[in-house]
């Protein structure tokens, strides 16, 4: 995180900045988030938004005995998400 900071410092940049409010978010720093997104940014918080519905559905669905058996061949929950 301290690295994105100081990359924001530097250089203004969409993907530094989206990759920032992920972050923020990811490690539930809620107050420095909302302090982030409430200032001018380049951030593309729609991104962030669905980046983060879809890791809480392929928690969901990796939790699943069922669906982990299925998907146990590909060996698919650990290698994407846990």
């Amino acid at each position: 995180m301290k690295y994105l900071q100081m990359a924001r410092k530097k250089a203004r940049e969409t993907f530094i900045e989206t990759e920032l409010v992920y972050a923020y978010a990811k490690t539930n720093r809620l107050a420095d988030l909302e302090e982030f997104i409430s200032g001018p940014n380049h951030a593309n918080i729609t991104q962030v938004r669905i980046h983060l519905k879809i890791l809480v559905l392929f928690h969901l669905f990796c939790r699943n005995a069922a669906i982990i058996a299925t998907l146990a061949p590909w060996n698919f929950c650990s290698r994407v998400f846990l």
